[in-house]
């Protein structure tokens, strides 16, 4: 579909309409992340950005549609930067046309999704950009609620960024909003920001979640039942991972103490542990959800699991919660604090000699934010210690796929790269 509307393109006498119809279903089809890879690999963010100009609004709306696509990828960010796409994108935010705008606004949001994206957009004063159209009253729900979201993900890859009184003042009276994923989506921008929130609603379906969560189990009977509480995980996990906006409502309901209740029955049942690590994660992001984390250590139980004999699968949601721990300063200090780093390392060595290449994945992350948001010091511990600068080299040059995934096997190749060209530095 790509290389149609690319040979498209060289013919000034092509149809309008079916170069819009392949942006489009661009737009909508191009998910899988080796699909966008590929384009990436045909010159796609600059072939798309050639008709970012176009007189037709409805052209420049499915190319900029694209281009958020292509965002999701390394490359396809690398892409943008190198070839000066991204000012062109921050000129579309004020766009005649609004869905056009709209559409830039939502392409800066995929590109606010990796350190790198964020990087930039920093570098080119996206915060005062955006702050200002949340102030614009002319400005759509639509456009206010992606700019709020972009915000969050800036300030939660670089919290050091300076904020604006003025705005922080204004987002707490947009707390009052009808609109309640605007309110939900500012919330969160506020409580990135570490400020005070009102107490938080609970609603019916977070309170039907917190009932599954704690449902009795029978503990008097020699075989305690479990299910309902596994089904009930899975299916908070579902609805977190397509609308986190909601897990300040859950933590605010107690969600946390009875994650952590599950997690401490462990036995047989590697499921409802391993559900509600992946619950953490998500929680983990949040400055409320995190709070309650540092109360209750258990990023101290997730260390001492970590190396653990446990179900591999649950290890491996561990490591995830500990990775995202690792992402924000207070609990990644906390992490530091409880000899984390030399725990993450030595269960480094353990995955790669026992051939659990799922599991370097997170751990080398772990490693990765540790080195991004900290001092040197943890760098010099890494480059000092001479078997694991070996392993890297060999995660960097190796062949072994991740559960027969290549796309895995370029992610640990791109994460070793990280962390020893950061050790160099």
């Amino acid at each position: 579909m790509f290389e149609q509307f690319q040979e498209s393109l060289k013919d000034e006498e092509a149809d309008r309409s079916m170069q819009i119809k392949l942006l489009y279903s661009l737009s909508t089809k191009l998910r899988d992340l080796t699909e966008i890879e590929k384009v990436c690999n045909l010159d796609g963010v600059a072939t798309i950005a050639s008709v970012l100009n176009e007189s037709n609004s409805q052209m420049r709306k499915y190319a900029v549609s694209v281009l958020a696509q292509l965002a999701l990828s390394l490359s396809g960010q690398i892409s943008m930067m190198s070839d000066q796409v991204l000012p062109r994108v921050i000129e579309m935010l004020n766009d005649p046309m609004p869905n056009v705008a709209s559409a830039a606004c939502y392409c800066l949001l995929k590109i606010s999704t990796l350190f790198i994206g964020v990087q930039t957009l920093v570098t080119h004063n996206i915060t005062s950009i955006l702050a200002k159209l949340l102030f614009d009253p002319d400005s759509n729900l639509d456009m206010k609620t992606r700019c709020a979201a972009t915000l969050n993900q800036i300030y939660r890859f670089a919290p050091s960024t300076p904020k604006s009184p003025e705005l922080m003042k204004y987002l707490h009276s947009q707390l009052k909003s009808p609109d309640k994923n605007y309110k939900l989506t500012v919330m969160q921008l506020l409580d990135q920001w570490g400020e005070e929130l009102p107490q938080i609603p609970i609603s019916a379906k977070v309170k039907t979640h917190m009932n599954a969560l704690q449902a009795p189990i029978n503990e008097d009977d020699s075989t305690p039942c479990f299910e309902t509480r596994i089904t009930g995980s899975t299916y908070l996990l579902s609805d977190l991972v397509t609308t986190p906006e909601f897990r300040l409502e859950l933590v605010e309901a107690g969600g946390v103490e009875a994650i952590l209740e599950n997690i401490k029955h462990d036995g047989n049942h590697h499921r409802l542990p391993r559900y509600s690590f992946s619950i953490l994660s998500i929680v983990a992001d949040s400055n409320f959800g995190r709070k309650k984390i540092l109360r209750y250590r258990i990023i101290e139980l997730a260390l001492q699991w970590l190396t653990s004999d446990k179900d591999p699968l649950l290890i491996f949601s561990i490591a995830r919660f500990l990775e995202v721990c690792a992402q924000h300063k207070d609990t990644g200090a906390f992490l530091i604090e409880c000899s984390g780093l030399s725990t993450v390392i030595k269960f480094l060595g353990a995955c790669h000699s026992s051939k659990q290449a799922l599991l370097c994945v997170p751990t080398l992350g772990i490693l990765r934010y540790l080195m991004i948001f900290f001092d040197s010091s943890i760098a010099e511990e890494i480059r000092g210690n001479e078997q694991t600068v070996l392993l890297l080299y060999e995660l960097l040059s190796g062949n072994a796929e991740v559960d027969g995934d290549q796309s895995g096997n370029r992610k640990l190749r791109e994460l070793s790269w990280s962390i020893l060209r950061m050790c160099c530095e």
